[in-house]
């Protein structure tokens, strides 16, 4: 069995992953990261928001990345609720005049993953290695290091261990560490789809949709005349059945019309989650990113919370890298209760939304159809029927808007 040994293991090669190498790296602490699959993920759009710190705290990871990202992405100013084929209400957001950049960019999860990348192999290739076809299937923990076991018959030795290997941890089910929250009965559908719509950039949400009646869709516009469609559907319902005998097309066609062309990039099925972690490291093993938390998708808060648990850990483990006694090591569990503290607020967040948009009590469901009446109306309607706005900041503690 062949051994390796690094300061700090990484587990993930998203953004979270290479997030911290690249912060780790800038301190000139090295890293190795490992990768389930023979490359990044290079399909879908999936995380398509970035907000205005991850942004920033991209370009002080490496130089230029958020920067790039910004150039690339799409910001909307324009928000629409429609209740069928009704418009409600619409909003206007200004734009941010002194800031570096705007208040968040829709881009494709591949793209960030594909800069952050470059960036690990570019700017700090003599302090990242990253390794493909690697699943970690054990660990043994000491005092002192941890190794870490691949199905290919590797050890890999290491100071501390990042677990940002995604919603289905491997890290965080051999550390035994459990979820807790809610876990949503629905399922979404996404399509990323190239139209050329004449509609300019903005958001719409509907209630009811046509094309999906009793459920709820949204889109949202992304570069090169992408448009990301999301819609709730039934708990039992499959990809094959949504995207065989003509089912998608009635759904898109419902939201764009009959006679505008369109091209389908990519689709999938997804049931979320608002759960988090019961604990965020135990040892010398720390998690991060969909690894620690997982939130409906309202409000661009779960790649963007975990670009917060990376800012914030790297920091961490830096300090007690460079201390030779090893001193900080007890500072370590602040990042537990820091970034717990992010988590259970966007939870908390996102929670409220989640009321609204799929009402579990009878309450519920009839305090929103009174606000769906009154939404077109009365402005104070509209608060119980909006889907929630973006987190504006996630870094070091959450603040929710």
């Amino acid at each position: 069995m062949s051994k390796s040994t690094t300061p700090v293991l990484i587990v993930g090669a998203g953004p979270v992953g290479l997030t911290t190498a690249l912060l780790l790296a800038k301190q000139g602490i090295a890293s190795t990261i490992l990768q389930r699959g023979p490359d990044i993920e290079r399909t879908g759009s999936r995380a398509i928001v970035l907000l205005r710190d991850t942004l920033e705290a991209f370009d002080n990871a490496a130089l230029g990345t958020g920067a790039q990202l910004a150039a690339r992405g799409i910001t909307w100013r324009v928000k629409r609720t429609y209740h069928k084929d009704r418009l409600l209400f619409s909003e206007t957001y200004p734009e941010a005049r002194d800031a570096r950049y705007p208040l968040f960019v829709n881009v494709s999860q591949v793209e960030t993953d594909s800069v952050l990348l470059h960036a690990a192999r570019t700017q700090y290739r003599d302090y990242i290695s990253i390794v493909f076809d690697q699943h970690v299937t054990g660990l043994r923990q000491t005092p002192q290091q941890v190794t870490a076991i691949t199905q290919a018959d590797r050890e890999f030795v290491a100071d501390f261990v990042v677990g940002a290997d995604g919603a289905h941890s491997n890290i965080r089910k051999l550390l035994g560490i459990e979820l807790v929250g809610r876990r949503s009965e629905n399922r979404f559908l996404i399509a990323d789809v190239r139209a050329d719509l004449d509609i300019g950039y903005e958001r719409r949400f509907y209630y009811s949709p046509p094309g999906n009646p009793g459920y709820q869709a949204f889109m949202l516009p992304q570069p090169d005349g992408i448009w990301r469609f999301d819609w709730q559907v039934a708990a039992d319902t499959t990809l094959e059945q949504q995207t065989q005998g003509g089912a998608l097309d009635a759904k898109i066609r419902a939201l764009i019309g009959r006679n505008t062309s369109y091209e389908v990039r990519w689709t999938s099925l997804y049931q979320f989650n608002n759960t988090y972690a019961k604990e965020f490291g135990r040892g010398r093993v720390f998690l991060a990113g969909d690894a620690a938390h997982q939130f409906s998708p309202f409000g661009g808060r779960g790649l963007n919370s975990g670009i917060g648990d990376a800012c914030a850990l790297a920091a961490h483990l830096a300090r007690a890298i460079k201390d030779k006694n090893k001193a900080p090591m007890h500072s370590l569990p602040a990042y537990n209760a820091e970034r717990q503290q992010a988590a259970i607020a966007n939870l908390n967040a996102t929670g409220r939304v989640l009321r609204v948009l799929v009402p579990a009590t009878p309450l519920h469901r009839a305090v929103r159809h009174l606000a769906l009446r009154g939404a077109r109306h009365f402005a104070f309607c509209r608060r119980y029927v909006d889907s929630g706005p973006y987190a504006v900041s996630q870094r070091p503690v959450t603040q929710i808007a």
